[in-house]
């Protein structure tokens, strides 16, 4: 993709730089590049459309406030798990909390009988992540336990 330093952007007559714009609309470059670069929005859509900010919402759960990376914390449930239920599929704060990951997916491990939920808790690694790696990557049961997640994984070492 080609660097678009200095390339200007016509809007209502004017023509800007995307950072100038930025600052104008009070958003980021970053945002912009995205918007108008990346996803090849009209630069009339992507001034003209709102920024949602998220990270920072608050969503009440027994009358305490909290955003979606506390409650995920608060309730040792993943943050993208919280982030599809209340965002993207609109459940209420209640039901996305309160609703257990789906556990019936029994299997057995090292002679017990278990399910993936119960196995990722156990090693520290998400449901999501777990399940993925076996169901869709079709990693055997001890390589998907046993690699780490990211480049900064930290989680419980098992033989």
């Amino acid at each position: 993709m080609a660097k678009q330093f200095g390339k200007k952007y016509k809007y209502k007559g004017i023509s800007k730089t995307l950072g100038q714009w930025a600052i104008e609309f009070d958003t980021t470059y970053h945002n912009l590049y995205h918007r108008v670069v990346l996803k090849e929005w009209p630069i009339k859509k992507a001034l003209e459309t709102p920024v949602i900010k998220r990270s920072n919402e608050k969503f009440t759960y027994k009358g305490k406030p909290y955003t979606l990376r506390e409650l995920s914390k608060e309730h040792k449930i993943s943050y993208h798990v919280l982030y599809q239920r209340i965002i993207k599929r609109h459940w209420s704060v209640k039901k996305a909390v309160e609703t257990k990951l789906q556990q019936n997916d029994t299997l057995v491990y090292k002679g017990k009988k278990t399910s993936l939920a119960k196995l990722a808790k156990e090693y520290g690694i998400s449901y999501g992540t777990l399940r993925m790696r076996v169901m869709v990557y079709k990693w055997t049961l001890r390589k998907a336990l046993n690699t780490p997640v990211g480049k900064y994984a930290m989680r419980k070492k098992h033989d």
